[in-house]
């Protein structure tokens, strides 16, 4: 459950009685109100499903310094962005579940928890998607979760699954193509290349305008079509001009009127 948990924060901060803590008190309610940390890796699932949420876990101890730093670091740019109307945070887009390896002992070893603190990024199916351990600065913090945030959302997860119609998860497919996680790439590689029909547009246009690793991805599937692109290197953008484009398209086009 989430209730609390910001008031467990203020008190690990200022102390169980101090006036800092007390004052903090309504300041937590309405930051839990905000957004919500949750004290169960199961709950958060649920959350990040409901609000189609990325999922991370932060692996504390009570004991550790740079745990506590990190907790007050974390704190004030919670209370400054959070409390703030007009501000824009990066923390509205995830779910977070806090998680302490004293009091869940088998929390820690199934994620393979070897130096705190740790945070691991969670699919809906509890595989970890990304992972780092010791201390990081808030700046660190918020460059990973945003590289994490698209591939780790619920929604592109879900554009994975074969029981999810291809046609409504193209465009996050194609993020995926991308992604750092080999399995990931793999993954979206498969289910683009199952319907030509509906991914073909798609694919051309990334091989214009992706980044490297989509352009390789785009080529790999147009192999598995069985489309020549020997002329292609995906490491000059410039063979990918609009001319050679327009004739891999007429030859996808010819291929599919022979099979018709």
């Amino acid at each position: 459950m989430a209730v609390g948990i910001w008031s467990t924060i203020a008190v690990i901060v200022h102390g169980q009685d101090s006036e800092a803590a007390v004052q903090q008190a309504s300041e937590s309610t309405q930051l839990a109100e905000l957004l919500p940390i949750f004290d169960s890796i199961e709950d958060g699932l649920v959350a990040s499903e409901e609000l189609d949420r990325p999922v991370v876990v932060f692996f504390v101890a009570s004991w550790c310094g740079p745990c506590k730093e990190l907790t007050v670091a974390l704190k004030d740019k919670f209370e400054a962005e959070l409390l703030t109307p007009s501000a824009s945070s990066i923390f509205r887009n995830w779910v977070f579940v806090k998680i302490d390896v004293d009091e869940r002992k088998e929390a820690a070893e199934r994620f393979e928890i070897r130096g705190i603190p740790a945070m691991r990024v969670l699919d809906l199916n509890e595989r970890v998607l990304a992972k780092t351990e010791g201390y990081e600065s808030y700046g660190s913090i918020v460059e990973w979760l945003e590289n994490c945030r698209m591939t780790a959302s619920p929604r592109v997860q879900r554009a994975l699954q074969n029981s999810t119609a291809l046609a409504d998860v193209v465009q996050e497919l194609m993020v995926l193509l991308g992604d750092r996680n080999v399995e990931n790439r793999e993954r979206a590689i498969r289910r683009l290349s199952s319907d030509r029909k509906i991914t073909q547009s798609s694919i051309l246009a990334l091989m214009q305008n992706g980044s490297l690793a989509q352009r390789l991805c785009a080529l790999e599937i147009l192999k598995k079509w069985g489309v020549e692109v020997s002329s292609f290197d995906p490491w000059k953008p410039e063979t990918f001009h609009e001319v050679r484009i327009a004739a891999l398209r007429n030859a996808i086009g010819k291929e599919e009127i022979g099979k018709d």
